[in-house]
């Protein structure tokens, strides 16, 4: 091959590579534009597939134009004629590189610049989204074409009290659609903050990203019953369709079928037969069972997270179902996953309660295997009742073939992947929960436990905000934030957002918040009154909260230098726990107690025992790490110095991703009093050095704890 031909054939390889490079990065700008502009114009979502088509389809027309043609100073011509003597001249050839070179650069520069303008744009969005707390999209063009939500159903009843009844039917219709795969429905609990027929549509669409709403009414007098329906597209609020249904009480079963088919139908989404078959599925013939069924539903609907008052009401509404129909099977399962609840939750901790889950649990599927709720009792029995987190998963995720509307499923799973230890897989399907939920206050209360958990604290208080901006009065939200704000080492701000708030004294971290506030900031004799005046007027309290308080108290009696009222409270705290069904938390209150009380052999008894607990072994959120960490509290309270900061030293170690982080963090380790009595051993300075405070930690905290 001769020189001069190996000039050429090197100069065309750069022509064509320059051209190449040219039209990709014109495509990819012409994309982006057409991304813009198209919806601006109300083009349909198939224009910019085209154009994309197109764009793919004349790349290798391009790159044999560019082969068959060259650019040179007098024009386009062809690659032969382009070797001519004038227009290969090292000047004309220099001087056309530079011209292909600058368009290259020019193109490139506009790319940068649509590219920096769209994620400037999203990024305002999602501070928008974060400052006013609605959950909205960021644009239209995120919101799934067939998405829905049910607002809450007017009770036009002149009896008041047949809320419920409108409640009931609403639920059970939002359930028909979620288990319609090709829609998008957003769960109860958002849906649940707005009125029964609100004003600005288009703006409650945007905040719960859906392009359609469903308004209702019930009227329920005597056996008589109307109920009235309409679908409205919340952009324009244009009806699309809207029907009456005029029923008796013996035959209003199935009416939320045929709702859910309808809109189906409007929304153009076609049923396959499975699930035309779970849509069209009657539930109940019974009109009392019925009746039963939705009151269970109405106390369901009015709760974001369940207290265990609002368990057992639901639970005894589900049990009063099946016993005038003992062929319901809905409420068998519902019944399953309420009694699975409050035994998982030490509500009632117990062989019996455990027993009634699995007896429900079977009966649903004795009656209806493959039903949605059949299913969810499965994987809840497996997570609440045996803590099989694996078997669980596998339960939900099958769920989740049949029903991928299902926000309480995809939650569920993200807090089984977090007992497994599965941090960015537990918030994804937590995130993914909250965009089929997105004003749940208690699932973005969850994601702010899971990123402090992560010691993450800026994440965590962004979603805690979030959660506030929904519910500004939530009593338990603002503590958690506090309780950020402490693991931080930020003692001032924690205070500052505990100072004005009353936090009831129940079953709740809220109020231990509020306590250890006053511990952390050396107000003992605040701590003391506060929860002597709590467990004094504190009759509902359950005999581990009363036990739990009372052990806190000895503590804070303790620090005060009581001690003979400290070794009374916890003395108390033992006498508490008699009426507490055995379990690692109730071990772990003992073995703090026995040690408050000088006890060393009956403390670590109680604790050896916790440890043991088939519950704690396969917990990686709050298992063996949280257990370990009360060790330490009975070894600084025994005055077993070097095993205690061993321990300790063992568990800073650790890497963050634990309810461990909720409790010990290198910032708390400075102000906790629980570690006094270790502060002057070597090697308890030791560790403070190793495991410098958080960036929350300030030097206005340490004026307050000095």
């Amino acid at each position: 091959m001769s020189r001069e031909h190996s000039f050429f054939a090197e100069l065309r390889r750069r022509h064509i590579f320059r051209i190449a490079a040219a039209y990709a990065v014109t495509a990819w700008l012409l994309i982006q534009l057409a991304a813009i502009a198209l919806p601006a114009f109300g083009a349909p979502h198939w224009i910019i597939r085209v154009v994309i088509g197109l764009l793919i389809l004349f790349f290798p027309v391009a790159l044999i134009l560019a082969w068959a043609f060259e650019a040179t100073p007098e024009g386009i011509r062809r690659s032969e004629s382009a070797r001519s003597d004038e227009a290969a001249s090292p000047h004309n050839r220099r001087r056309t590189g530079q011209v292909l070179n600058i368009a290259i650069i020019v193109i490139l520069a506009a790319a940068v610049g649509v590219l920096a303008w769209r994620l400037t744009s999203r990024n305002s969005d999602q501070a928008q989204t974060v400052a006013t707390g609605t959950g909205a999209p960021a644009s239209a063009m995120a919101i799934p074409e067939k998405s829905i939500a049910v607002l809450p159903f007017e009770n036009l009843s002149t009896d008041k009290n047949n809320g419920y009844f409108a409640d009931g039917i609403q639920d059970l219709i939002l359930s028909k659609l979620a288990e319609i795969g090709g829609l998008t429905v957003i769960s109860r609990t958002s849906t649940m903050r707005y009125q029964s027929h609100p004003g600005d549509l288009k703006a409650i669409g945007q905040q719960l990203g859906v392009t359609t709403l469903l308004e209702g009414s019930v009227q329920k007098a005597g056996d008589e019953v109307l109920i009235n329906v309409q679908l409205i597209d919340a952009r324009t609020d244009h009806h699309l369709w809207a029907k009456s249904y005029t029923r008796t009480l013996n035959n209003v079963f199935g009416v939320e079928g045929e709702v859910a088919e309808k809109v189906a139908a409007a929304l153009k989404q076609r049923l396959d037969p499975a699930e035309q078959a779970r849509v069209t599925a009657v539930p109940t013939r019974n009109p009392a069972a019925y009746d039963a069924y939705l009151r269970g539903l109405s106390l369901a609907t009015h709760t974001n997270g369940n207290s265990p008052e609002q368990l057992a009401a639901m639970g005894a509404a589900f049990r009063k179902a099946v016993k005038l129909d003992p062929g319901f099977a809905l409420a068998w399962a519902r019944l399953s996953s309420i009694d699975g609840q409050l035994h998982f939750g030490l509500i009632d901790y117990t062989p019996a309660r455990l027993a009634q889950a699995k007896a429900a649990l079977d009966k649903a599927r004795a009656l209806a295997p493959n039903a949605v709720a059949t299913r969810i009792a499965m994987a809840d029995y497996a997570y609440y009742g045996r803590y099989d987190f694996a078997k669980a998963l596998v339960a939900y995720r099958k769920v989740l073939e049949i029903a991928p509307n299902n926000a309480y499923v995809l939650a569920s799973i993200g807090y089984v992947e977090r007992r497994l230890g599965h941090w960015q897989r537990a918030i994804d399907y937590l995130e993914r929960s909250l965009a089929l939920d997105p004003r749940n206050v208690n699932t973005l209360s969850q994601l702010g436990w899971s990123y402090a958990a992560l010691r993450r604290y800026a994440k965590a208080r962004e979603y805690v905000r979030q959660a506030l901006a929904i519910n500004p009065d939530d009593i338990d939200v603002r503590a958690q934030l506090a309780n950020i704000y402490q693991n931080e080492g930020n003692l001032v701000q924690a205070g500052r957002i505990l100072v004005d708030l009353e936090i009831p004294p129940g079953d709740r971290g809220s109020f231990q918040t509020g306590v250890f506030q006053a511990l952390f900031t050396r107000r003992y004799a605040d701590a003391v009154q506060t929860l002597r005046t709590t467990l004094r007027n504190g009759n509902t309290l359950s005999p581990t909260t009363r036990s739990t308080y009372y052990r806190i108290l000895g503590f804070a009696e303790r620090l005060s230098g009581h001690g003979k009222a400290a070794r009374q409270a916890y003395a108390q705290a033992l006498d508490a726990l008699q009426a507490a069904p055995e379990s690692p938390i109730v071990l772990i209150i003992s073995a703090m107690a026995e040690a408050g009380l000088g006890h060393k052999a009956a403390a670590l008894a109680a604790y050896q025992k916790a440890m043991d607990s088939p519950r704690v072994k396969p917990d990686a959120y709050q298992g063996r790490a949280v257990v370990m960490f009360f060790l330490a509290v009975v070894q600084a309270q025994l005055g077993e110095k070097t095993r205690a900061i061993d321990t300790l030293g063992r568990l800073l170690a650790r890497p963050p991703g634990s309810a461990l982080s909720l409790l010990l963090t290198p910032a708390t380790l400075r102000f906790d009093p629980t570690w006094d009595p270790l502060r002057k051993e070597p090697a308890f300075q030791a560790l403070l050095k190793q495991y410098p405070a958080t960036p929350g930690s300030t030097s206005e905290t340490a004026e307050t704890t000095r």
